[in-house]
């Protein structure tokens, strides 16, 4: 993961570890958490500034492959069904 400022300048990095197949990201500025989809492990995941799993959810979406958190939930496209799921961010349980 990198942060960069305005003119693309790479102001920090960090490693991710703890997914595999990361497919999507998604910053959500209302709770200030970057969230990511996998697609192999079919679980939405909450990242820690340095990149480290700071909870996780499994999510029963067939190929999961895009993500958007917007207004207190959480969205989530299935590529091979062709369906778009929401997932209220409040009601969940991060393990």
């Amino acid at each position: 993961l990198w942060e960069l400022d305005a003119d693309g300048t790479v102001l920090s990095r960090a490693t991710f570890t703890g997914a595999a197949d990361v497919s999507a990201l998604d910053w959500s500025s209302s709770d200030g958490v970057l969230y990511a989809l996998t697609d192999e492990d079919q679980s939405i995941v909450r990242l820690a500034p340095d990149g480290t799993v700071e909870a996780s959810w499994p999510i029963d979406v067939p190929q999961p492959e895009g993500i958007a958190v917007r207004d207190g939930q959480i969205w989530v496209v299935s590529d091979s069904e062709g369906t778009l799921d929401a997932f209220a961010l409040d009601a969940w349980r991060f393990e």
